[in-house]
């Protein structure tokens, strides 16, 4: 668990099964990671932990691991004065999704990356099916006026790969995935306070292609682009701007440049397709899907 506030996150809580067993610090200090091991059964392990944030709010992450179906997973916020115990659990199973609250009914057995808002906090969690499962959370204070959610989902049969090709002009972001993996999804996260930049390149394994996505969010609205470039590719700020410019734009069907209100946008080359669309709300997701024909 990585905590990005500048407060403690104190008084853990734990509601395990009775085979399960925890070892773990007390607290969780600002700017600080921690690791947290749970033992359960030898084919299944199940935690429901909390922790306070502030004498009126608690973090609350639920893991379910078994060895034969995959994972459950859920994060979200909850009032100071709510027990961690199979009360909670009953209720999280049966509570909507929404934005300061995600739990998985089903089991999956693939990677899940979710992020929570509540107020001005952001959490993300991505655990990870395999034989020893992982959980990472990390929890953030965003004050930022402009905020964007980026997922990228992978319909092809190569891997998807960024060899460290980004630009953004905030500091308040969460880790760009340096690979998506066939048939995955992975989320990014960005936000500024006057205005936010970005700009992100994906190399397409065994071609000479790379997926190219700029953003732009500020006072003057909200726009994007993309485009299938060849090899090689520089982000930075001059490119983005250069990507984001119309003026500089002949059609094609390769690239697009558009704005939220525009609607789902396709771009083409060869057999590789890719679906962008971006959304108009205060927090804004972008969404790509690249596949092939």
């Amino acid at each position: 668990m990585t905590n990005l506030l500048d407060s403690v996150l104190t008084d853990p809580q734990y509601y395990l099964w009775s085979d399960s067993k925890i070892s773990g610090p007390s607290k969780v200090d600002g700017g600080l990671s921690e690791a947290f091991s749970f033992k359960g059964h030898s084919s299944y392990c199940f935690v429901l932990c909390s922790f306070a944030i502030s004498k009126n709010l608690r973090l609350v992450i639920l893991c379910f691991s078994s060895s034969d179906v995959g994972n459950r997973f859920g994060l979200g916020f909850a009032p100071a004065d709510v027990s961690t115990d199979q009360t909670l659990e009953g209720i999280l199973y049966k509570i909507p999704t929404g934005p300061d609250a995600f739990f998985l009914t089903e089991w999956s057995k693939v990677p899940i990356k979710h992020f929570m808002t509540h107020g001005n906090l952001l959490m993300k969690g991505s655990p990870r099916p395999t034989n020893n499962a992982e959980t990472n959370s990390k929890l953030v204070r965003i004050i930022e006026r402009f905020s964007c959610n980026i997922e990228i989902v992978n319909c092809l049969s190569v891997p998807l790969r960024n060899r460290n090709r980004w630009y953004s002009n905030s500091e308040n972001n969460t880790f760009l995935s340096m690979e998506v993996l066939p048939l995955h999804r992975e989320m990014f996260f960005a936000s500024d306070q006057t205005n936010l930049k970005v700009m992100i390149s994906y190399e397409i394994i065994s071609t000479d292609l790379n997926l190219v996505i700029g953003l732009k969010l500020g006072p003057g609205g909200k726009s994007f682009a993309a485009a299938f470039v060849r090899f090689p590719v520089v982000t930075g700020k001059k490119k983005l701007e250069k990507l984001m410019d119309e003026n500089q734009w002949k059609i094609h069907d390769y690239k697009t440049i558009s704005k939220p209100s525009e609607g789902m946008q396709l771009i083409a080359i060869r057999n590789i397709r890719a679906e962008i669309c971006m959304t108009d709300e205060e927090r804004s997701v972008l969404k790509i899907r690249v596949f092939a024909v």
